[in-house]
């Protein structure tokens, strides 16, 4: 007999309802990493999930992001809405001036070619802390 998995699992085409409902799913992927990644969920206009994809990978304190790169293939999977996420391998959960500002950046440059940029979630630890609806 085959033991359960223990990651939670999303599949392609499964309804996204809150942003925050990915965090099991984050929680299992991300939150014991010993080095940054860089990660988005692509959803369609019915916010359902498109793919899961590892975009960028760093060090222990920070991650290069290409915007041009992630708009890339934003646009390449017909990308109605998306949730960014990355991980803090120091534990501590709030978010850098660095974090903020490319928040914001990503937020303008996605809201100009009609991509809503849903949140951006960092996992720190066993909590995950959203960026943007969180913060209002």
């Amino acid at each position: 007999m085959q033991s359960p998995d223990p990651h939670p699992h999303l599949q392609e085409g499964q309804p996204i309802s809150d942003p925050h409902a990915l965090d099991p799913w984050l929680l299992a992927h991300l939150a014991d990493l010993p080095f940054e990644v860089f990660r988005a969920a692509f959803l369609n206009s019915h916010r359902q999930l498109i793919r899961i994809e590892t975009l960028f990978w760093g060090g222990k304190s920070q991650t290069s992001v290409y915007p041009r790169n992630l708009v890339a293939r934003a646009l390449s999977l017909n990308t109605a809405s998306l949730v960014i996420f990355h991980n803090h391998p120091s534990g501590l959960a709030s978010p850098s001036l660095a974090d903020q500002r490319l928040t914001h950046c990503l937020a303008n440059l996605f809201s100009q070619i009609d991509i809503q940029l849903w949140e951006r979630l960092v996992v720190a630890g066993q909590r995950v802390v959203g960026l943007i609806r969180d913060a209002n």
